[in-house]
């Protein structure tokens, strides 16, 4: 009798404990709002790289123009233009 009390205890105990650190310790899922390293776009010989670059809203990007003509860069849709 005294093993079937002590695994029923067990059954109930083990769930509830589980039950408890969960709730306790919650894991934190990755906020939209941590920053993404600085991204870097490089201008030369009227070429630009990467050729494709995709970014987090509110990044930073940062245009590097080696060419001797000055670049504007803004979106067709007026989202964002260069400083």
């Amino acid at each position: 009798m005294r093993r079937n009390l002590f695994f029923s205890v067990l059954v109930v105990a083990l769930p509830l404990a589980l039950a408890a650190v969960l709730i306790l310790h919650p894991t934190r899922a990755k906020s939209d709002d941590t920053k993404a390293a600085p991204a870097e776009v490089r201008v030369d010989n009227f070429t630009f790289g990467p050729d494709t670059l995709t970014v987090p809203a509110n990044s930073t990007v940062t245009w590097v123009n080696k060419d001797d003509v000055p670049h504007v860069i803004a979106s067709n849709d007026g989202l964002f233009k260069s400083k």
